[in-house]
């Protein structure tokens, strides 16, 4: 069967795999060490790089991932359904790590959900929508945020967190909108097609990231976190991201998938005839 593939979706989840190395970089992947000092004009660049990226992406970039990748895992496990396929020891992971996979296409009946970011007349008008909706919830949420957060310990750990959620949730499909309306344009397409070979191996890329950066920044590798703010941080997680795409299209011109991807393959059709 023929592999067929929306483009816009490949580019959309390798921005967010992309954003998410860049905010890892600068947590030094959960491992908070730091310079104790720095020169002044470093430290200002530092803290703007820092409030730039955290903005932009946190909460964010996780959020557009684990969306991509539960409407991937629906679809898989609606085309195993179709082909009658019998539960294996793969779909009892799914169920404990995400809720019954079969139980997500009843949010979206009316056919395959990814189809939503095929570039259609109707479509793209949706996309038109959920960027206004967005862009017009996003600042009351976002002030009604701060303003909370300025009260007592209590209302910040309820209400507090309740409208960081929203605020975030907001300004994520604001992102998601814009990038799917961007992309109709060439210009804009071209400029970011590196993205559709980062996102076609996303698994791939994300578990690496991991590792690499453990090796740069932790006591066990390269210990470099200490010697590194945010600002130096950010042009390693730069560096890392441009080598993975680089690696990206050298293995996808000799291999249909990423090696983890071609492992989550086979795991998903375990069982079945299916290659």
């Amino acid at each position: 069967m023929k592999n067929s593939r929306i483009e816009s979706v490949d580019a959309l989840r390798g921005f967010a795999v992309m954003a998410i190395i860049l905010v890892h970089n600068l947590e030094h992947f959960i491992f908070p060490v730091y310079p104790d000092s720095s020169q002044g004009w470093l430290n200002v660049l530092d803290q703007g790089v820092f409030d730039t990226v955290f903005s932009l992406f946190a909460g964010k970039a996780y959020a557009i991932f684990a969306m991509l990748f539960g409407f991937t895992l629906s679809r898989a496990a609606t085309a195993r359904d179709s082909a009658r396929i019998s539960d294996t020891v793969s779909c009892g992971v799914w169920s404990c790590l995400w809720g019954s996979p079969r139980s997500m296409p009843r949010f979206f009946p009316a056919g395959d959900v990814l189809l939503l970011f095929a570039a259609t007349e109707a479509n793209l008008r949706l996309w038109v929508r959920v960027l206004i909706v967005s862009a017009v919830a996003f600042a009351p949420l976002y002030t009604l945020k701060e303003a909370v957060m300025g009260s007592d310990a209590v209302i910040c750990q309820t209400a507090g967190t309740a409208f960081d959620m929203w605020q975030k949730l907001a300004f994520t499909m604001v992102l998601v909108s814009s990038f799917v309306l961007l992309y109709q344009n060439g210009r804009f397409r071209s400029a970011v097609g590196s993205l559709r070979f980062y996102g076609r191996m996303s698994l791939t890329n994300y578990i690496s990231q991991s590792v690499i950066g453990a090796v740069i920044y932790f006591p066990f590798g390269l210990y470099l976190a200490p010697y590194c703010g945010y600002t130096l941080s950010l042009l390693i997680g730069i560096l890392t991201f441009v080598l993975q795409v680089k690696f990206c299209k050298w293995w996808l011109g000799r291999h249909r998938q990423g090696p983890l991807e071609h492992i989550w393959h086979k795991w998903t059709w375990l069982g079945t005839e299916k290659r």
